[in-house]
């Protein structure tokens, strides 16, 4: 899930350990996360944003 996710945290040469850890949460949680077990708070999500330097759109949009 979250390929796009992925890809970004990929060229940023950035862990799923270390956004983890930029988010506030644990490992699992974090896990539980990428894998769509759990859904990423709005509050995640732009930590992410700025992290990773894109948009929301960037991130999560399905291509249709």
């Amino acid at each position: 899930m979250f390929k796009r996710l992925k890809n970004k945290m990929r060229d940023k040469a950035i862990s799923q350990k270390q956004l983890a850890a930029h988010l506030g949460i644990c490992e699992k949680s974090m896990s539980f996360k990428m894998n769509g077990v759990r859904e990423f708070t709005r509050r995640e999500m732009l930590q992410m944003c700025r992290l990773l330097d894109c948009t929301l759109d960037e991130l999560f949009e399905e291509k249709g």
